[in-house]
């Protein structure tokens, strides 16, 4: 006899897939690390650049205000100071968009893109002013190279060498629209020879000199810093693999805690649920031995200590199955099984039982049923528990219905019956070891608690679904499906092989 114990209306019995370390898994979390590590980069490098950015601006308005007071008319003080207020408004524009979001560790969309605009607005606005300023005769050209520097920094190696083209070629414009006359030459009077931008030789000496300089520049920032970015990167991912192998064992250690709670109620559990029919056979057998006990009452008192070492027995036998069922691996002991076979031997063991409470048990068999290929203990487990707890909580006069059908490439039994039935709220505790819902010990007293973890546990470890629908005082309906998929097996088993196979099985009234 099993115990009415159970679970939701509908419980998903595939067991939780555990965790699977494959290449790819590897792949795809070293790419998240990295692609985190060039976040967290990006976004410190921005406020780097905007620091650096409002330095070097600082640094030009000085500039420009000291020459426009010690060489006043030498330079278009206006146009300098243009150029300035343009840098100084794309700076706020970045910090307008970029500031806020990185301060809270976020990178927002297109940031790359505006970066990169940016920088390139540095440039032109660099060239503009530096043609203001006195083109060749300048000697700040040289400062082209710490927009390539920064390229280098900030961006990539081939953003370094784009840098670099773009400012050799934007130089190399200057020079050569200032020589044709097709923009104005600012000299600077007092300081250089009124005719040095009109020197071809020169002119190509000093771009050359610079797009080498340019060149060299690329190369060394981005390598430096590809080479301090590669060990960062390593320090950046050890660390996160050291927080993740963190946040692994710390999730076993809570699972091991758990496993330990589990075992100790567990054992509480058995110890409670032994030592009560133990106690009582103990008292029995004392009464008896001391001769308290009436001759004409020692038959009753016999069958009592008899009940009880059934109930001990019962509850060693469910402690037995469920860790076998525990232990078990699903190709374990498989064989050639026929469950509309093993179904009826499960029936005609019940039937005793339920013509002594006088209660109709019906069974029904639809369709061709396949010959499955499981282990036959783990089947006669399901068909045991599901029809024994049917038939011990149907009242007399109750009916006990099984349905065996196949629908959809899934074997389906059916275990409906009429009797107490499931509160709502106690269908969420009703797979639960132990578990005995309170109308169940009212109706019977006796039970384990464990014939339904019993059946969840073999649904688990064939992946077949396991529902419930129970209505309280009009009774209940478990459903058990299994995939036929993994399950099937070719030929006939040895008892249908001389006869025919029947489709469809009449009901067997008890």
């Amino acid at each position: 006899m099993r115990s009415r114990n159970g679970a939701p209306p509908s419980v998903p019995s595939n067991p939780p897939a555990g965790p699977a370390v494959h290449g790819g898994a590897v792949n795809e979390q070293q790419r998240s690390i990295a692609a985190m590590f060039e976040q967290q980069e990006l976004l410190s490098r921005v406020g780097w650049q905007l620091s650096l950015r409002w330095m070097a601006e600082g640094l030009v308005l000085v500039a420009v205000v000291f020459t426009a007071v010690v060489f006043p008319g030498v330079l278009p003080t206006v146009r300098l100071l243009a150029i300035l207020a343009l840098l100084v408004l794309s700076n706020l524009l970045v910090m307008r968009v970029l500031l806020p979001r990185s301060r809270r560790g976020e990178l927002p969309w297109g940031a790359d893109v505006l970066v990169k605009g940016q920088m390139m607005v540095d440039l032109l606005a660099y060239t503009a002013f530096l043609h203001w300023s006195g083109g060749v005769e300048n000697p700040a050209s040289v400062f082209y190279v710490l927009q390539v520097i920064i390229a280098g920094v900030l961006l990539s190696e081939r953003w370094a060498f784009l840098a670099a083209g773009a400012s050799s070629l934007l130089y190399a414009g200057v020079l050569a629209a200032e020589y044709a006359g097709w923009l104005p030459h600012v000299h600077l009077t007092g300081l250089m020879d009124t005719e040095l931008y009109r020197q071809p030789m020169l002119l190509l000496l000093s771009w050359a000199v610079l797009s080498s300089a340019l060149v060299v520049a690329a190369y060394l920032a981005s390598d430096i810093v590809q080479r301090m970015r590669a060990r960062e990167r390593e320090l950046f991912q050890s660390n996160m693999s050291c927080e993740l192998r963190s946040g692994e064992l710390a999730n076993a250690n809570q699972r091991l805690n758990e496993m330990a709670a589990s075992r100790d109620t567990f054992l509480r559990y058995v110890t409670h649920e032994l030592r009560a029919p133990v106690g009582a056979i103990q008292s029995y057998l004392r009464l008896l031995r001391e001769g308290y006990i009436e001759p004409e009452r020692v038959p009753e008192v016999a069958l009592r200590a008899e009940h009880r070492s059934e109930e001990v027995l019962a509850l060693i036998g469910d402690l037995l199955d469920l860790g076998q069922v525990e232990r078990a691996q699903v190709l374990e002991g498989r064989e050639r099984v026929d469950p509309l076979g093993s179904l009826m031997e499960a029936v005609d063991m019940l039937r005793p039982s339920a013509v002594t409470k006088q209660v109709t048990l019906e069974v029904l068999a639809q369709g061709q049923v396949p010959v499955l290929f499981c282990n036959p203990r783990h089947l006669a487990l399901v068909w045991n528990n599901l029809i024994s707890n049917a038939v011990k909580y149907t009242p007399p006069e109750g009916t006990v219905r099984v349905r065996l059908k196949v629908e959809d490439e899934r074997l389906a039994v059916e275990v409906s019956d009429t009797g107490i039935g499931i509160a709502p709220e106690e269908k969420e505790r009703i797979f639960d070891e132990f578990y005995r819902s309170d109308a169940a010990r009212r109706f019977d007293e006796h039970g384990t608690g464990l014939g339904l973890a019993i059946v969840q546990r073999v649904a688990r470890m064939y992946q077949a679904d396991l529902s419930v629908e129970s209505e309280l005082g009009r009774g209940t309906t478990f459903r058990v499906t299994f995939p036929l998929q993994n399950l099937q097996a070719t030929g006939e088993p040895p008892d249908r092989r001389h006869g025919p196979r029947p489709g469809k099985l009449p009901r067997t009234l008890v």
